[in-house]
């Protein structure tokens, strides 16, 4: 005879859980109703009306760092700025170039906005270090990293 060696606490918790996740399931399935019978009593009073995507913000309103440039876009971007640099810059100094050709001024962007860009061009920085299209040079001591295409690619 096989012997179970799971605890039996473990298998207890695992029953909760699938139970919890059971009820969970059958609340989120009379939510959706709820909203679909919303959805119906709305176009009573307009029936133009139809319901936004559930979680959803209207994209005039989403105006974050990451949907203002698509991705692919924003790395065509920072690879043009770098190669095109006459000495290495800053990661802030490439996502004000960024910015600047994308027809931002500093007045578009609040600084939650401006800080998130700048997120965003570090990684992508980053990445593009890893895959050697462009070299990270940190100096010991000093935080910021100043950022070139590799000296084997120049000219």
């Amino acid at each position: 005879m096989a012997t179970n060696a799971v605890p039996k606490e473990i298998l207890l918790k695992r029953v909760v859980l699938l139970d919890k996740a059971d009820a969970l399931e059958g609340e989120k399935r009379k939510l959706l109703d709820d909203i679909e019978i919303l959805d119906r009593a709305a176009r009573i009073f307009d029936p133009s009306y139809t319901p936004q995507t559930v979680g959803k913000r209207p994209k005039a309103q989403a105006m974050k760092a990451s949907s203002m440039f698509p991705a692919d876009e924003l790395m065509a971007i920072i690879g043009k700025i770098v190669r095109s640099a006459a000495e290495p810059m800053t990661t802030s100094a490439v996502a004000a170039a960024v910015a600047e050709r994308k027809g931002l001024s500093p007045d578009t962007l609040d600084k939650r906005k401006a800080d998130a860009l700048v997120q965003r061009v570090r990684a992508i920085l980053n990445g593009l270090e890893r895959t050697k299209i462009v070299e990270g040079i940190r100096t010991e001591g000093d935080r910021s990293i100043m950022w070139r295409i590799p000296l084997r690619q120049v000219g």
